[in-house]
This record gives structure tokens, sequence and C-alpha cells, in this order.
């Protein structure tokens, strides 16, 4: 947007003067709820006499001094306002992106004095790591400085620091891949006077590698975008705009009517997105693979500023495309699958909880399962519990997999308060196990009964959990008498089969019922962790043994 300068506003130009104020006044009311939510942005769509003043830098080249000072007349008695900008930039999110990327896009080039040594050079250094080559220091884009090892280039940067540019040698660039290298000013004037005109094929060759921008891929993502830009802008606009009412806890909730119209409205803004730019869905999963791959080589680079922003644009073209009815899982198909760069910026959480609850099962259950069922149950396989898992997906567990990410996460935590949120995490599996007991058909009202209802039918375990409830095993007042009772859950049932199946339903109780009413904060983390996992492993226990009577496919097969 060019600002209204002297060329613009001759004195005493009525027309224009209250264009731009009407621009003006148009801006500060677009956010207010009174505004329809369909109205356009004023820079979008300017007022009658204001559009002259917009340029789009893609269409109109650039000027020099156009971001110069100029003087405005802003008062009445004509004194002159000094306006520090002749143009005011309004980026889109994207075009703050690339100019970084131009910014800060250093070239890495190696020198080679000859065709047949360049060629030489190239073949050589095909596949190398950065790590490996001789150091070429870049300065200002279009000079650079060749070392020819480590050291030299070290220090030679060491000395440069801070130097004019008329004090460097100068190395003259032709057509951005071919460099000649001149030791010093008065040499590389005579060298450039002397190859103007000459043909590529006639110059010493210098082979590029590496280099830090693609300014190609901009332009032609350009206008997915600008959609996905749009779609943002507009889409946070209806947001702000809808009907919402105070939340308890200080938020604010959109639900029913004013949730259903705000979804609408986010539909409508994609579909404007895409068709005023020209582009469909998969010219925005192409963007979007781009946008994810350059996410991660700035995440290699130890960026994380410049990742997280395109991380960020990922994230709005993804909203753009669910808003068209995409599903996450649809969009990282179309960019490349599983092993695709969205997978791999965005990874599948369930997935990578999915594996940590299958280690557990697979190094702490069902070893542990092996040794102490006797002939009670089938011995439990990895397949069971491949199964059991996909039996928790399938009936909305979800929750499961969440405390295990969670507990890991504080687990690297050696803090006070990890240990407080480790407590946390037991006390919601064990929740997990009540809600797994509702999903494999119990009626009853807590987990005792729970457990005891499926486990009916199944050895002598109903009759060792109630002899055992009858001692007042269940309930616990205090630190000393929790542990006191483990300790004797763990004394009195010893033998393989009924009674060390019983003892991990029964501690599982335990846990749940002092987790539930006077929390765990005596134990330390090692003793939340083993706790966690008998809740888990009383959980898998109990979903083995109804499976191994029922032939309900999601329950595995009868034995």
């Amino acid at each position: 947007m060019r600002r209204a300068d002297p060329g613009l506003l001759a004195e005493g130009d009525t027309p224009r003067v209250a264009a731009l104020n009407e621009l003006g006044r148009r801006v500060d009311r677009w956010a207010h709820r009174g505004i329809e939510v369909s109205r356009l942005h004023p820079y979008d769509d300017p007022p009658s006499g204001a559009g002259e003043f917009f340029e789009d830098p893609a269409v109109v080249p650039a000027v020099a001094g156009i971001y110069g000072p100029v003087h405005v007349g802003r008062f009445p008695d004509g004194r002159e306002f000094l306006d520090y900008d002749a143009c005011v930039p309004v980026y889109r999110r994207w075009q703050a992106l690339h100019l970084y990327e131009v910014a800060s896009g250093g070239l890495k080039v190696l020198h080679a004095p000859d065709w047949a040594t360049g060629r030489a050079l190239a073949g050589a250094l095909r596949g190398q790591a950065e790590g490996d080559l001789p150091e070429v220091f870049a300065w200002h884009h279009r000079k650079v400085l060749h070392a020819p090892d480590w050291a030299t280039g070290r220090a030679l940067a060491g000395a440069l620091r801070g130097q004019a540019e008329g004090d460097l040698p100068e190395v003259f660039a032709w057509h951005h891949r071919k460099v000649l290298h001149a030791p010093d000013w008065a040499t590389g004037r005579a060298l450039a006077g002397a190859l103007r005109g000459q043909a590529e094929g006639d110059l010493p060759e210098v082979f590029a590698w590496h280099h830090r921008y693609d300014v190609s891929s901009f332009a032609k993502h350009r206008q997915s975008l600008e959609a996905a830009n749009w779609f943002e802008t507009y889409a946070q606009r209806a947001l702000n705009v809808a009907e919402s009412e105070d939340g308890a806890d200080g938020t604010f909730v959109i639900a029913g009517l004013a949730y259903e119209s705000l979804t609408q409205e986010e539909a409508r803004v994609a579909e404007e997105a895409l068709s005023r730019h020209g582009v469909v869905e998969c010219d925005v999963t192409r963007m979007i693979r781009w946008a994810a791959e350059r996410a991660i080589e700035h995440q290699d680079a130890g960026r994380p500023r410049v990742e997280e922003a395109y991380r960020e644009l990922v994230e709005g073209a993804i909203r753009l495309l669910k808003a068209r009815g995409m599903e996450f899982e649809q969009i990282a198909a179309a960019t490349g699958g599983p092993d695709g760069p969205l997978r791999e910026l965005f990874p599948d959480w369930l997935a990578e909880q999915h594996e940590s609850a299958m280690g557990t099962l697979r190094h702490r259950v069902l070893p542990d399962l092996t040794a102490s069922l006797g002939q009670l149950l089938p011995t439990p396989t990895e397949a069971d519990a491949a199964v059991f898992l996909a039996w928790l997906e399938a009936n909305d567990l979800i929750q499961v997999f969440w405390h295990f990410g969670a507990l890991m996460a504080f687990h690297r935590r050696h803090d006070r308060h990890a240990v407080a949120a480790a407590g946390r995490e037991v006390l919601g599996m064990s929740a997990a196990v009540e809600h797994m007991a509702n999903a494999l058909g119990s009626t009853e009202s807590t987990l005792y009964p729970k457990l005891k209802e499926l486990w009916s039918g199944t050895g002598r375990i109903p009759d060792v959990m109630e002899r055992m409830r009858q001692q007042g095993v269940l309930r616990s007042h205090s630190e000393a008498e929790f542990r006191a009772k483990m300790a004797m859950l763990r004394t009195v049932l010893t033998a393989p089969g009924d009674e060390l199946a019983c003892r991990d339903l029964l501690e599982a109780v335990l846990i749940r019922n002092h987790a539930q009413h006077r929390a765990l904060g005596f134990m330390r983390k090692p003793e939340l962790v083993e706790a966690f996992v008998t809740l888990f492993r009383a959980a898998f226990l109990t979903w083995h043994a109804v499976s191994c009577r029922r032939a309900d496919p999601l329950l595995g097969a009868p034995r």
C-alpha cells in the first residue's frame, strides 16, 4: 500500500482525501461485530477512489527509494509532516517468510580454475556432507571470499568481521551460478571489463553447493499461499464476531446455532479463498508438502523460530482444507503418507503412544502373566496384546494412550511437580480401568464389583476376591496403612493361577481407592510407574479373561 504523497494528493484534492479518510474509517470498523461477517477487509476491497494507493509488488516493479522518507501535508495551515515511509508494506505471513529466506540465504561455493578441474571437483563432492567441504564465506550475497581449508577460512572470517565492502577483495557473480575470483579491486575491475558480453562457456566454472533458499518455490506456490492466508484472516474474523458465552473458567464458549453458523462461515470463506486465488485442494496439498519440508529443514538446521513460522503456515493451510471437508488423515495421505513430511512434522500421536503401550505389554505385562497364570487361562501372546490395543481404539478408550504419553513426559523430569503430575496420571489410569470394565459389559457401579462381575466363572477368582475384601484390604487411610495392605496382598497371594491373578486385581482396586480419596503424593516416581503398570496389567488381564470366554470378534476368538 503506497501512502498519500504530494505527487498523488495535490492541494485541494478533496475526493482523494475523502477516499483515504473513508478507508481509515473502514479499517477501524472492520473488526467490530456490527459489521457483516462476510464483508471484505478494506485493503482487499478499498472504497471508491482509494484503490490507486495500493500496489501489488508482484505486478509493479520496485522503484529506488520507495521506502525513503517523503513530506506529506497533514495540517490545515500547510505545515508538512515528515513521513518515514513512502510505502507501507502490508504483508501476508508467507511474504515475511520469503523475505527472511532471501535475506539469510548465503551461498556455499567451490572455486575451480578451469572446466576440467571443476567437473572433477563436482563429481568428487556429490553426496558429501557440508562439514566435509572447504569453506566459502558469503558476504552480501554477491561477494564471496574463498578459503582453501577450514583453518584458513576461520582465520579469514575472524579478520573480516566488521570490515566495509570496499576493504574486501571482490568476486564477480555472473548468472548466479558462475563466479570469478579476483584477489584485489584493480584486477577485479579489469577482469569484469574483459568479460562483458562473453558467453557462459568461455568462463571458468565455479560450482555452487547448498543454496539456503528457494525463490522459485514461493512463486510456484504463491496462489496457494495467498489462499491459505486469506482463509486465516477471514476465518479468524468470523471467530472473533461469533456469538459466544462466558465459560466458568474464564474462556468463551461457542455452542448450538452459533457454532453451526461459525462452521458454515468458515466453509464459505474456504470456498472463496480457493476460487478468488484460482486454486483447488490438490494445489494446497502440494504447498503443504513443500512448506512442511522447509519446516523440517530449518528444524534440522537449528532455527526453531523459522521452523515454527513454516509450521504455522502449514497449520493454516490444513485448517483451510478441513473447512472444505477434508480430514487430517486425507491431507497426510496426499502429502506423502505415513513417511511424508507432514507426518514427520506432525507425528501420529496415537501411533507413538500405541507403541509405548505395546512396549509395556511386551516387556512388563506378558512376561509376568506367563509366570503367574498357571492353568487359570491360556498364556496371552503379543498378538493378543495387539488385539487388546485395537479394542481400546475401537471403543474410544483413547485416554489410556494419553496417560501413557503424559506419564512418559513427566518421567523425564525430576522436580517435585513432576511427581505430583505422575500421581495424577496414575489416578487417570485407574479411572480408565473402570471405563474398560464398562466397555467389557459390566453393569456395576464401582471398580471392585465390576472386576468381580467380569471374572465370574473363571477359576476361584470371585471367591478369593471376596475373602480378601472381608479382611479389609481394599481401603486405606494413610501412607502406612496403604503400604501395609500392599505388603499383605503380596505376602498372602503367592500361588500361580487364581491367587496371583487375584493379587493384580486387588492391588489395582487398592491403588484406585487411595489415589481417588487420599492421593499418592507420598510415592516416589518409580513407585508411581509401578502402580501405573499394575493398573494396566489388571485391565489387560481382565480383557484377556473375558475374551477367552466370548466369541465377540472385538474381544478376540474364543479359546
